[in-house]
């Protein structure tokens, strides 16, 4: 029964509860409480909402080892769990199962709150993951750039539910729209480059199963300088948003946000070019969970100025 949990990713599936809960109750209510505006995702509705994105991410994640089987037997034999502790058709009628369950709740929360795009998003995004588990992630920097913008889509999902982010122009509103954005560009631009790292990690699987993903068809060192072009580019738009935000923040986030945000970016940049073995580049991508984490509470620290401020 445990690799049945751990097969879904249960620490990230975490972080993504987490990351919902933080945004909706520190951000989100207090902003629409301010515009005089009553939260649409009461009571029951918004632990259902999170159930509902959970299911999606981790049938995400469970298609993708289902068909990523023989690529993750040579990469990562050790986490393989299909075929190992979970029979294949068991491990399907698990997608099943969970693929039904979310989209039950997403038909439930889109009618209550007649937001009916909710029930079309849901089988949308769950139909993107397993093409681009079967498809779009043996290409190059495709799967990574569709990863990437789900990844961002996880935070801008928010806005969706909460349709008064988007149409009420209150300055609190106008602000977590923002910050909501913000986040889901800067969780963008983190997981595309560990996405990159890791298929630089992936290296010798891909290659043997065929896998056109970039260091495979162009190398490592040219892969290197790919990763390190979106780096600086997640920098410039990270400095633009310090300049900006330089009138509403204050000297401890300022602080925090070069200190542990921006420095280790740009340390980044250092480990990626001494990187030479699978177990460092393993380090990088490890290391940019890091990084969005304390991208994490710098946000917890703006919010906390910005509300109470």
């Amino acid at each position: 029964m445990v690799s049945y949990l751990k097969i879904l990713r249960p620490i990230n599936l975490g972080i993504v509860a987490l990351t919902h809960l933080f945004f909706y109750y520190f951000l989100i209510t207090p902003s629409l409480e301010k515009a005089g505006v009553h939260p649409q995702l009461t009571d029951i509705l918004f632990p259902l909402f999170i159930l509902c994105t959970l299911c999606i991410v981790a049938a995400g994640n469970l298609i993708n080892d289902i068909l990523d089987l023989q690529t993750d037997k040579i990469n990562k034999p050790q986490k393989t769990f299909i075929n190992n502790d979970i029979p294949l058709p068991k491990a399907w009628i698990y997608y099943g199962v969970i693929t039904i369950l979310g989209f039950c709740l997403a038909i439930y929360i889109g009618l209550s709150i007649q937001k009916l795009e909710l029930v079309f998003i849901y089988p949308l995004v769950t139909m993107l993951l397993y093409w681009y588990s079967k498809i779009f992630k043996h290409f190059p920097v495709i799967g990574n750039f569709f990863v990437a913008i789900f990844t961002g889509f996880v935070v801008w999902v928010l806005l969706i539910c909460e349709p008064q982010l988007m149409s009420n122009n209150h300055v609190a509103i106008q602000n977590a729209r923002t910050i909501l954005i913000g986040f889901g560009i800067f969780s963008f631009f983190g997981n595309l480059i560990r996405e990159l790292v890791k298929d630089v990690e992936d290296f010798e699987g891909d290659k043997i199963v065929g896998s056109k993903t970039f260091p495979v068809l162009y190398g490592i060192p040219k892969t290197k300088k790919l990763i390190t072009g979106v780096i600086l580019v997640m920098l410039l738009i990270l400095m633009a948003w310090f300049r900006k935000s330089l009138h509403v923040s204050d000297f401890r986030a300022n602080i925090y946000f070069v200190l542990f945000v921006m420095a280790p970016i740009g340390l980044s940049i250092f480990k990626l070019y001494k990187a030479e073995n699978k177990k460092q580049f393993g380090a990088i991508s490890r290391f940019y969970k890091m990084v969005l984490l304390s991208g994490l509470i710098y946000a917890f620290i703006f919010i906390q100025i910005i509300i109470h401020g």
